[in-house]
C-alpha cells in the first residue's frame, strides 16, 4: 500500500519521542559529553535497537548524520531485549520511547542524556532536547493517528474529527497520554496529511544516505 495516497486521514493522536539513553557507566551526562566520547572512541559504543529501520534504529543514524559521530547499530527482535542489554552493560547506548524508558530512567538504571523531540517532553521535564543541547534541528518522534480509507466523503471525515479531536482534548484523555510519554495532538485532517507526507519525504532520504536495507 501507499501510506500517503490509500488513506484519508482524520487527525493525529499524539506523538511519542525516543531519548538517548546510557548505561551508567559511560562518563557522560550530556549531549556534548557524549558526543565528545563517541568522536574519542570511534566505532566503539554500541547501540541497540528493536530492529534494522525501527525508530530507535533511525533515531541513531539521524544523530550520527547530524554530528558526525560513529556507533556501532546491533540489532535486536524487540525494543525490550536491547534494554534488557542495556542495563547488563552489554551495550552503551539505546533510542527507546519514552514509554519504554522511563521505569527505567527514574530507577537511575539508564541515564537519560537528551529527548529527541523539538520540545521537551512533558513526562521528562528534566530532560533537555537534542535540539536544545547544540544539534540543531534534530527531531525523532514516533506518531500516532486515525485514518479511514481513501476516498472517504470530506463530511464524513470532518466529522470523525471533530469527535475524535474533543475526546483528545477532554483532561482525563490527555492525563493517561502523558502517563504513557505521549504528547497529545488533536490536529486537523489537512494538517495531518502535511505531517505524514513530509514525514516520508525526510525518512526516505535519511535512509538512502544511512544506506539501510530491508533485513528479512
Amino acid at each position: 500500500y501507499n501510506p500517503v495516497k490509500d488513506f484519508s486521514p482524520i487527525t493525529q493522536v499524539a506523538f511519542i519521542p525516543n531519548v538517548l539513553v546510557v548505561h551508567p557507566s559511560l562518563p557522560v551526562k550530556t549531549v556534548k559529553e557524549f558526543i565528545g566520547l563517541a568522536r574519542a572512541r570511534p566505532g566503539q559504543l554500541t547501540h541497540g535497537s528493536s530492529g534494522t529501520g525501527s525508530p530507535g534504529h533511525l533515531a541513531g543514524e539521524v544523530f550520527k548524520i547530524m554530528t558526525n559521530v560513529e556507533f556501532l547499530h546491533v540489532a535486536y527482535k524487540s525494543s525490550g531485549q536491547a534494554l534488557i542489554d542495556l542495563l547488563a552493560g552489554n551495550l552503551q547506548l539505546a533510542f527507546p520511547t519514552t514509554f519504554v524508558s522511563m521505569p527505567q530512567i527514574k530507577a537511575g538504571k539508564v541515564r537519560a542524556v537528551g529527548v529527541t523531540s523539538l520540545k521537551r517532553s512533558r513526562s521528562l521535564p528534566d530532560t533537555p532536547t537534542i535540539d536544545e543541547s547544540g544539534v540543531r534541528g534534530y527531531e525523532v518522534v514516533g506518531f500516532y493517528g486515525v485514518l479511514a480509507p481513501a476516498g472517504v466523503p470530506k463530511e464524513i471525515i470532518a466529522r470523525l474529527n471533530g469527535e475524535i479531536t474533543k475526546a483528545l482534548r477532554m483532561p482525563d484523555m490527555q492525563e493517561r497520554l502523558l502517563r504513557d510519554g505521549a504528547e497529545p495532538v488533536a490536529s486537523a485532517s489537512e494538517e495531518f496529511r502535511a505531517y505524514i507526507e513530509a514525514d516520508v519525504a525526510k525518512w526516505a532520504k535519511v535512509i538512502q544516505r544511512a544506506g539501510i536495507r530491508f533485513e528479512p
